[in-house]
């Protein structure tokens, strides 16, 4: 029970905090082009847009500061056997991070927040690059040792006389924090992240063209987060295949999870489940609608260097589970629904953006973005990166089970010892009240920075929305 607590502590707080610094991350890059097309334009427009932006992340990196600090406390209170073996690694990336997202980024999004009107463009311009590199680098060192955890290397390990594991010395920091993982990793998340903030960005800009307030403004906001928002879902799916590709490598359970893979398949025709209800208990799948030929292209596909092969095996999820000598039946691989169906939702979301990207960009080849639909579309649909960035971490993380840290320490061997349950579920109901408290703080602080906006010109009635085309 208590494990099963801990963990559930560990996902909340995850999935809330999670909601934060991608915004955080994707508004950066934003704010740092607009001001970078102001300083070489020199249209006040741009920096309108700029002050809106850094009014919307201010809030936001407030509330991600906040709930970033449980997660810390949650590694010491329910994981501390992970946090003492791991501490060679975790103690340097983590302070690392803190260094980067408490100075880098506090300072410079102060500087942003007073010194509007007081620095010049250039230093202006700087602050913003180093808000950019701050979150980027702070984003850097978590999944670094994120993947170090999905991907361990450049380690060694010291056992006691039991030979159980009592700590992991890094002796190779490059290996370490560049494991086979972490590039990828960093490509994809960071790609999500500007996914994220560039479509919020851009519904922002639709509900001010809904209502015509701030015209000029809203269409520069939206054609160029709207571009930014088009081009970064059409690259997610370069950056998803090489993550797809390092689980094929170095976590073949998990890829086997993915597709619902229950036995071994080999060969150049091995299909794509798109979707399948799982019967987990049985090891089986009562219905499975696939496309042939499409899983062995993903993974027989390389492009570092390029190459292609479709004569691949993947391992079905039968081959992970052991029975031992005594009878006791041991499963060395994730738990294969919840892996599935968070991992559909993720490509499923990440299509309706690359369909949602073509379509918007027609519509500004052809100066037609004033659509009702269309808008009312983007407007509505800023909440789904959201939601397909925790589907992506959750697969990721329950993917990685049963260990904590891949094929080196599972997850039970990691909690702390002689935890109390009830403790444990009474953090949970207090931190649940502290996230709706602080949703419902971050939530009334934005909407009423982006109604309060004003560009400064004449506006029109915001109670006459455009009429449908």
């Amino acid at each position: 029970m208590e494990l099963l607590l801990a963990r559930i502590h560990f996902a909340m707080a995850t999935t809330f905090h999670f909601i934060f610094p991608p915004i955080t991350i994707g508004l950066s890059f934003l704010i740092l082009l607009f001001q970078t097309l102001y300083l070489l334009k020199g249209k006040e427009v741009y920096n309108e847009i700029s002050k809106l932006l850094v009014k919307i992340l201010a809030v936001i990196f407030v509330v991600g500061v906040v709930t970033g600090f449980t997660l810390s406390f949650a590694f010491g209170m329910y994981w501390s056997k992970f946090s003492k073996i791991a501490a060679d690694l975790i103690g340097i990336t983590i302070t690392a991070e803190g260094v980067f997202a408490f100075f880098l980024e506090g300072v410079f999004i102060g500087l942003l927040l007073f010194g509007q009107n007081k620095l010049p463009k250039s230093m202006y311009w700087f602050s913003a690059l180093m808000v950019f590199l701050g979150t980027h680098l702070s984003a850097f060192f978590i999944l670094a040792t994120n993947s170090w955890m999905q991907t361990p290397a450049g380690h060694e390990i010291i056992r006691n006389a039991t030979g159980q594991i009592d700590k992991i010395i890094i002796v190779n920091w490059f290996e370490a924090i560049f494991n086979p993982s972490t590039m990828a990793r960093m490509l994809h998340t960071t790609v999500a992240c500007w996914i994220t903030a560039s479509l919020l960005v851009s519904a922002v800009a639709a509900y001010y063209m809904i209502y015509k307030k701030n015209m000029e403004l809203a269409n520069t906001m939206f054609r160029i987060s709207f571009i930014v928002f088009a081009l970064s879902s059409f690259a997610q799916f370069f950056t998803g295949h090489l993550q797809a590709m390092v689980a094929y490598k170095y976590q073949p359970a998990k890829v086997a999870a993915f597709e619902a893979m229950w036995d071994t398949q080999r060969g150049p025709n091995i299909p794509m489940s798109i979707i399948a209800i799982i019967d987990e208990k049985n090891q089986r799948n009562i219905i499975n609608i696939e496309l042939p030929f499409l899983n062995s292209l993903l993974y027989g596909t390389e492009f570092f260097p390029p190459h292609l092969d479709l004569n691949i095996e993947i391992k079905g999820i039968k081959e992970f589970v052991k029975t031992m000598e005594d009878g006791t039946v041991v499963k060395e691989h994730p738990p294969v629904a919840i892996t599935y169906y968070t991992f559909r939702i993720m490509i499923f979301l990440g299509t309706f953006f690359a369909i949602l990207g073509i379509i918007g960009l027609f519509l500004l080849y052809k100066n037609r973005i004033d659509n009702i639909k269309f808008l009312k579309a983007v407007l509505h649909s800023w909440p789904l990166p959201l939601i397909a960035n925790t589907a992506g971490w959750y697969t990721a993380e329950i993917g990685r089970q049963p260990y904590i840290i891949y094929g080196v320490l599972k997850t039970k061997d990691s909690l702390t010892p002689n935890l109390n349950a009830f403790t444990v579920l009474l953090t949970i109901i207090v931190l649940l009240s502290l996230y709706l408290f602080l949703s419902y703080v971050a939530y009334y602080l934005i909407t009423k920075v982006i109604k309060n906006f004003n560009q400064g010109a004449e506006e029109v009635p915001a109670s006459e929305p455009i009429k449908e085309v």
